[in-house]
């Protein structure tokens, strides 16, 4: 089987300048902790900014998470996790692995990573379990949260308005030291009926020019040298994205058992949320069922 990259996504932290600019916030923030009121490069930083800017008398948050199922929260799980220094399962890329991989959803990383994105909940905007990409932009744009991760190809419907960019927002890569990594691919069938068409059209869009007008319009290109054209960088959110792809790492799943895995991260943690399960139960629970499930799935691929 073979492929060609379509799209390289990772995860920035997009913030609303008018929280971090305020002169108040900054003497206030000043005064608190002794330090300058920046955005955060650490998680620590992270949590407690989202704490400071977190003030429900006056209707403002600090965060805005993802929780809806469909990869969503998964996602927002999995960066907390990578950015602890854990992995799903013990590999190097996502799509390795067999039936024998270990799995380690249930890690004292896992659970370290798990306590701290729960212990976040005090600071959250919207909904949680409803919010995904399209959702989280627009409780940024009401204009009352001040930071959230977000992916790559949501990144420009946050940052501008039709054609215009929306000055209110800035980006940079996620605290710490890595990043996520994801993206797409093409596939051309082998029961094509037209094969080398297909591959010249694929090819075309490959080519450097066709990528930086792509990059234009949003697109997250796996060309390295379309992030250096002239062309894109008056896009504002182009240099996190270049730095943010180029640290990053190896954090989501890609096999036959990805959607597997996926789906049941997301059942429990929203069980979490929503006080129905303690994270050690739950997790507990996700390991147990992720390695009974990837079992028949790879049982299932040798038939």
């Amino acid at each position: 089987m073979v492929s060609y990259p379509f799209a390289a996504n990772t995860m920035l932290l997009a913030y609303n300048k008018k929280f971090f600019d305020d002169p108040e916030n900054k003497k206030t923030y000043l005064d608190q902790f002794h330090q300058e009121l920046k955005v955060p490069s650490t998680w620590e930083e992270y949590k407690r900014i989202a704490a400071f800017f977190t003030n429900k008398n006056k209707g403002t948050y600090g965060i805005c998470m993802e929780g809806a199922a469909g990869g969503w929260l998964y996602y927002e799980w999995c960066q907390y996790l990578q950015g602890f220094g854990g992995k799903v399962m013990d590999k190097e890329w996502g799509w390795m692995g067999d039936e024998n991989t270990k799995v380690n959803v249930n890690s004292a990383i896992a659970l370290q990573s798990t306590e701290y994105m729960m212990s976040l909940k005090p600071y959250n905007a919207g909904g949680f379990i409803n919010t995904d990409g399209n959702e989280q932009i627009k409780v940024m744009k009401e204009g009352k949260t001040a930071m959230c991760l977000i992916w790559s190809d949501y990144v420009r419907g946050l940052t501008y308005n039709g054609d215009e960019t929306d000055p209110r927002f800035g980006v940079s890569e996620v605290p710490g030291t890595q990043s996520m990594l994801a993206g797409g691919a093409f596939f051309i069938s082998r029961q094509s009926k037209y094969p080398q068409e297909s591959f010249r059209y694929v090819m075309s869009l490959f080519q450097k020019d066709t990528q930086i007008k792509l990059v234009q319009k949003g697109l997250c290109s796996p060309l390295k040298s379309a992030y250096d054209a002239e062309e894109v960088q008056e896009i504002p959110y182009i240099p996190a994205l270049k730095a943010s792809l180029s640290r990053g790492v190896y954090a989501l799943e890609a096999g036959p058992d990805a959607d597997m895995i996926n789906s049941t991260i997301t059942t429990y943690m929203q069980q979490v949320w929503n006080s129905r399960r303690t994270i050690g139960d739950a997790l507990n629970a996700a390991q147990s069922e992720v390695v009974t499930k990837r079992k028949d799935i790879f049982r299932q691929l040798k038939k």
